[in-house]
């Protein structure tokens, strides 16, 4: 990855609850990353249909979807994410110090 990228952290915090295809296409273009080949693996298959349509004509891909998780991820969509949300509050105060 390009070392001269600054605000790394960014990428991360942003990237949730976005468009996948959308993000890798901006990560690549914002590290000057060059791919011969984009290999995607996700569990959930509107990831993989973003990045699809992000990159359609532009690279050879193989996308995955990945379901071995499904209970798992189903159990925690449908909870209340309470300790999830202080935690993820937590974190972006650590962040927001490097900004």
């Amino acid at each position: 990855m390009n070392s001269e990228i600054t605000n790394w952290h960014l990428f991360g915090k942003y990237r949730a609850g976005q468009d996948k295809g959308i993000w890798l296409k901006l990560l690549f273009e914002k590290t000057s990353t060059s791919i011969k080949h984009l290999i995607f693996v996700d569990d959930e298959l509107k990831n993989l249909q973003n990045v699809e349509r992000a990159f359609n004509g532009i690279t050879p891909m193989t996308l995955c979807r990945y379901g071995q998780v499904d209970d798992v991820v189903q159990e925690f969509n449908q909870s209340d994410k309470a300790q999830e949300i202080k935690l993820w509050n937590e974190l972006d105060s650590v962040w927001s110090k490097f900004n």
